[in-house]
């Protein structure tokens, strides 16, 4: 981004201007205000299939195979995507098992009973490239888990990701045998990352067979 400043000469009409380049400048502020007050949402750049039994070893250099059950090992390997950005704060997938809600995963509880996040800080798709640029996602949580949205997930990618849950962030029963199965015979939830409905949590199901990336969600503390 280009400034153009211009001074009239005396009396006269003549008129000097320069240009300056103020890219940086405009860029670091919006960085800086951002990042004090909104929470990121990522898909992360890897895909698995429906067995997260195996896997995990090497993820953003981070080996998340040993982490815990399924969904420890899907936190864990959110959070070192995250710190491959550069990002702070703590992350956590939004994805349901059997016993399990994303709605209370993202809070770090892994829980079918949960108390709702009472954080108003919105949440912002995190732009990890230029085509890809940050947009407000959901106002807070209150509007996320009521599937208000003001922009899809990613303007860039149409792929389906791993959720197990419905809208509202509650496990939908379609999770892949807990997370345990590659099978093209058993299937898992997913949303749609480009879609601003409630399509971006519970679209279709797919395959178990079929890899697929996951959303990552920074937890307001």
């Amino acid at each position: 981004m280009r400034l153009l400043l211009c001074v009239l000469l005396g009396g006269s009409w003549l008129v000097a201007c320069t240009s300056h380049d103020i890219t940086g400048q405009v860029s670091a502020t919006l960085s800086t205000v951002s990042a004090d007050s909104r929470l990121n949402v990522f898909i992360t750049s890897f895909s698995t299939a429906g067995d997260f039994t195996n896997g995990f070893s090497d993820v953003s250099g981070t080996d998340c195979s040993n982490a815990g059950d399924a969904i420890d090992k899907v936190n864990c390997a959110c959070a070192a995507e995250a710190g491959s950005y550069n990002l702070t704060g703590n992350y956590f997938a939004w994805l349901s098992t059997s016993t399990v809600h994303a709605r209370c995963n993202i809070q770090g509880t892994q829980s079918s009973s949960c108390t709702d996040s009472s954080s108003s800080l919105p949440y912002y798709t995190f732009g990890k490239n230029a085509s890809e640029a940050a947009k407000l996602f959901s106002n807070n949580y209150t509007s996320l888990v009521s599937g208000n949205l003001s922009n899809p997930p990613s303007s860039t990618s149409t792929t389906r990701v791993w959720t197990g849950s419905d809208t509202s962030g509650v496990n939908d029963f379609n999770v892949c045998n807990n997370w345990g199965s590659n099978s093209s015979a058993t299937s898992g939830m997913t949303g749609s990352a480009n879609s601003s409905t409630g399509n971006w949590a519970r679209d279709t199901t797919e395959p178990c067979s079929n890899p697929l990336p996951f959303y990552c969600f920074q937890k307001a503390d």
